[in-house]
């Protein structure tokens, strides 16, 4: 017998794009999409999914919190918002992007680990990490040269970030 996803909502799905999931679509907030939300697991929204750019994630979509996209955020993993994730620029995640505090982009944010906050990562440049980008404090990032094999955020006033053999 076959069993297609479900699509079920307590919220509103909105869509001038594209809702596309192969598992089911839950949303006691809102989902709007003028660009497009793809998952191949989940989408599961008690927050808010908002898309003006594209939404991507091959694992699942969940949101307690704010996912809001003026950029693109794509995830080869889960794509997970207690907090918020805001991007007008690109958060590009090989691994997961996870927030419990807030995610905030407007330049990229770009990992080939995990993207984690428990506290807060803002970029108003680029973050680009080989390993991990965990955010357990605030952190401010204005710009950051060359990449990181890991970026470990706990300080909690404003700095940048510079790669130690340039300037």
């Amino acid at each position: 017998m076959l069993t297609l996803p479900v699509m079920v909502t307590n919220g509103n799905v909105t869509s001038n794009g594209n809702v596309t999931s192969n598992g089911d679509v839950t949303s006691n907030g809102n989902v709007t999409s003028n660009g497009n939300v793809t998952s191949n697991g989940n989408v599961t929204s008690n927050g808010n999914v908002t898309s003006n750019g594209n939404v991507t994630s091959n694992g699942n979509v969940t949101s307690n919190g704010n996912v809001t996209s003026n950029g693109n955020v794509t995830s080869n993993g889960n794509v997970t918002s207690n907090g918020n994730v805001t991007s007008n620029g690109n958060v590009t995640s090989n691994g997961n992007v996870t927030s419990n505090g807030n995610v905030t982009s407007n330049g990229n944010v770009t990992s080939n680990g995990n993207v984690t906050s428990n506290g807060n990562i803002t970029s108003n440049g680029n973050i680009t990490s080989n390993g991990n980008i965990t955010s357990n404090g605030s952190y401010f990032i204005k710009k950051q040269r060359g990449g990181f094999d890991a970026v470990t955020i706990s300080a909690p006033e404003p700095a940048d970030i510079k790669q130690n053999k340039e300037e």
